[in-house]
């Protein structure tokens, strides 16, 4: 098992550009290394929405279902809307 300041190091030396959450606010989370902000980009995926006002996270991907234009101002985190998301087939 990898250390916390292990995982970091290596993020930062392969130079990766994106960091994407794929556990969110479940018991095996990497909330934590996400905090020391090893990559320039981070993101969330739909679904795995964590905290607010999680400022290590730059971007949460979402779509016009569950965040309608307007809902930017309840976000720390960028929202970037995808088109047909999962989210748009609950909307169908």
């Amino acid at each position: 098992m990898f250390r916390m300041t292990q995982v970091v190091d290596l993020i930062k030396s392969d130079e990766l550009d994106l960091l994407v959450d794929l556990s969110g606010h479940t018991r095996i989370t990497r909330l934590l290394l996400f905090a020391k902000k090893p990559a320039p980009i981070q993101v969330i995926l739909p679904g795995y929405r964590i905290l607010p006002d999680y400022s290590a996270i730059d971007y949460y991907l979402s779509d016009n279902v569950v965040d309608p234009m307007g809902h930017d101002r309840f976000y720390v985190e960028k929202l970037f809307r995808l088109e047909n998301c999962f989210c748009h087939l609950y909307a169908l």
